[in-house]
């Protein structure tokens, strides 16, 4: 029997200062503090005595502060809005294992960053505009992924958490264009995103492959031992991790079907770094997909909408040639709304 239990809370705040520098531009200087905290108590018991299990045990406390300070600058015409600042962050992480307690119960440690925020907002007529946001952040990996505790819950799938873990490192681009024709009722969206991340918090699997297969740590120390075709995880940081997709949609009115009709096309492709048997690799996954929405616009008293998306994969990983697969996604959805005569409603949806 396992108990588990768990709390958190996060705190904040933001001082931002501006001074006007012309009529449309400022300069700005800004300062954040947050505190996220989290604690997870865990208590694993024998059936059907209900014995404490100290070695499956665990309780552990997460506690993590940033300070954040840097310049920023805020220019506005009537074309263009353009705003950017660039932070200095220091963030420290610490950790407590209250039970079961040993000498290295505390961690603390310390991360620099570099943090910015770049947005550009430009209307190049009244029907066509572009977006465009460049931002990078820090995120924190998660007190149960921290907590140094084995979960045998599920004999064949046993994990662990690490408390030597680092945050993660995330820069993300967005592009949106948009260009809209009021008078024919179309519209034509541009996007594209793109993500990279440093220390990638991923799993790193152990499979046994014989009886008696034992897991050490670092040490050399044995961690656990595994009955064939059992695994072990443990979350780690690694690098490499990236992504980036681009889609297309156009819509427009068809009048001899009383409705609307939109077409998406879209293209992806991720770069995603894994670990399994102690061996690094890289699982490349190339995505594609399409899709139609029909909406009706017969009349205020009915309403449908039916739409088919489909998608296409291709993940391959040079060192772990089983993980090489390509499959197909298809899906048909559609909902109905009829106001009767009699006043009554029929409504009707499914996928």
């Amino acid at each position: 029997y396992i108990a588990n239990y768990s709390s958190g809370y996060k705190l904040s705040g933001r001082l931002s200062y501006s001074e006007p520098v012309s009529d449309r531009a400022q300069l700005l200087l800004n300062y954040s503090l947050s505190y996220n905290y989290s604690d997870r108590d865990k208590r694993s018991y024998e059936l059907p005595d209900y014995l404490f299990l100290d070695s499956l045990s665990n309780t552990y406390n997460s506690g993590y502060l940033t300070h954040r300070a840097g310049p920023g600058f805020r220019y506005r015409s009537e074309k263009a809005m353009f705003v950017t600042n660039i932070d200095y962050q220091h963030a420290t992480l610490t950790g407590d294992q209250v039970f079961p307690t040993v000498s290295r119960s505390n961690m603390s440690a310390g991360f620099d960053n570099l943090v910015y925020m770049a947005m550009l907002d430009y209307k190049f007529s009244r029907t066509n505009s572009l977006r465009t946001m460049l931002r990078s952040y820090t995120s924190n990996p998660s007190v149960s992924q921290l907590q140094d505790v084995l979960d045998v819950s599920n004999p064949l799938f046993v994990s662990q958490g690490n408390p030597s873990l680092r945050p993660v490192y995330n820069h993300m681009l967005h592009l949106r264009y948009t260009n809209t024709n009021v008078t024919k009722g179309r519209t034509f969206v541009a996007m594209l995103w793109g993500n990279a991340r440093s220390n990638y918090i991923a799993n790193s699997i152990e499979r046994a492959d014989r009886p008696g297969y034992e897991v050490k740590n670092d040490a050399g120390e044995t961690v656990v031992v595994l009955d064939q075709g059992a695994q072990y995880s443990r979350p780690v940081n690694l690098n490499g991790y990236w992504n980036v997709r681009g889609a297309v949609d156009y819509g427009l009115p068809v009048k001899w079907l009383a409705s609307n009709v939109n077409f998406n096309l879209g293209v992806g492709y991720t770069s995603l770094p894994t670990i399994s048997n102690l061996v690094r690799s890289k699982t490349n996954t190339t995505s594609y997909s399409g899709g139609i929405v029909v909406g009706s616009n017969i009349s205020e008293k009915l309403d449908f909408t039916l739409g088919y998306d489909v998608g296409y994969n291709v993940a391959s990983n040079k060192v772990r040639k089983e993980s090489n697969n390509r499959y197909v996604n298809q899906q048909v959805s559609g909902n109905f709304k009829w106001i009767t005569w009699a006043g009554i409603t029929l409504q009707a949806n499914g996928s």
